[in-house]
């Protein structure tokens, strides 16, 4: 149903994804190109179709390229902390400018405070931040960028690290 609104907004619109129908990740493409057209309420009941089905990534893709409202991020951040899915709990804090004092509590209390059910996800987060981290460091030992972009990347780098160690390993 979604690929089939998402392609009458696209033949209206008259701008093609450029990949077949067929393709694995076609809707989230679909998302990307026509998703800041679709309403607010049919935002919400997509979302709120994909969280009762598990859809993870199509979630994500509406978090990131900006669709979900500020309005409906409040039920959004209650139903991941009950699903218990860390890494689109980290997504919502990185890319929704706007959340609520309620949505920042909520998330804070997820990760300070976890139950035994979390922990597989917040491992995954762990090991992601740990791969950023990673890289944010080969990145600042690369002597061939410029100086602005090599401090910047140490400073990243720096960053990163300190989250990691005062976030996970106390």
């Amino acid at each position: 149903m979604l690929n089939s609104y998402l392609e009458m907004v696209r033949d209206k619109v008259g701008v093609s994804v450029g990949v077949d129908s067929s393709d694995p990740g076609y809707t989230r493409l679909l998302i990307e190109k026509h998703g800041v057209l679709m309403g607010k309420d049919v935002t919400g009941l997509v979302l709120e179709a994909c969280v009762a089905l598990d859809i993870w990534e199509l979630i994500e893709s509406l978090i990131v390229n900006g669709i979900v409202e500020h309005s409906c991020y409040s039920i959004l951040i209650t139903r991941l902390v009950e699903k218990k899915t860390s890494d689109l709990l980290c997504t919502c804090v990185r890319h929704a400018f706007d959340l609520g004092s309620s949505e920042l509590l909520c998330i804070l209390k997820y990760f300070l405070s976890p139950s035994k059910d979390a922990y597989n996800s917040m491992v995954d987060v762990r090991k992601e931040w740990e791969n950023q981290a990673v890289l944010a460091i080969e990145k600042a030992s690369d002597n061939s960028l410029k100086k602005k972009k090599l401090v910047l990347a140490k400073e990243a780098s720096i960053l990163l690290m300190i989250s990691y160690d005062s976030f996970f390993c106390k």
